[in-house]
């Protein structure tokens, strides 16, 4: 499977199966870091790596103000800033909750407005 990563920090593979995208990303050693399903404008963060850092946002959000881009495609966009992971897919309903873990309030609500501003 070939590396179609938008960034020589990660390898990204992804492949297809019944009209779902599955999307893993691994660091430069080839640790799985995270990965998701993306179909019938749903994204689904999949228990593999650490799920705890992504969350999945709206296609409205400005990319550059969450990140570098990992991976792009026309309908899929996966940026990554300080250990965070943000997907969105264009298809996705903009209402879809941001799935991350947040141990401390006060950082919630900075990463929060750093994925909304």
């Amino acid at each position: 499977m070939p590396d179609v990563s938008a960034n020589p920090q990660f390898h990204v593979y992804r492949w297809n199966l019944s009209g779902v995208a599955y999307v893993q990303v691994n660091d430069i050693a080839g640790n799985v870091l995270v990965a998701f399903a993306a179909g019938g404008g749903q994204v689904l963060v999949l228990p593999i790596g650490n799920p705890a850092n992504v969350s999945v946002v709206s296609p409205s959000v400005n990319a550059a103000n969450i990140g570098s881009t990992v991976y792009n495609t026309a309908t899929i966009n996966v940026t990554q800033r300080s250990g965070v992971f943000s997907v969105s897919n264009s298809q996705t309903p903009v209402h879809t909750q941001a799935m991350m873990y947040c141990p401390d309030p006060g950082e919630c609500t900075a990463v929060e407005h750093q994925l909304t501003n």
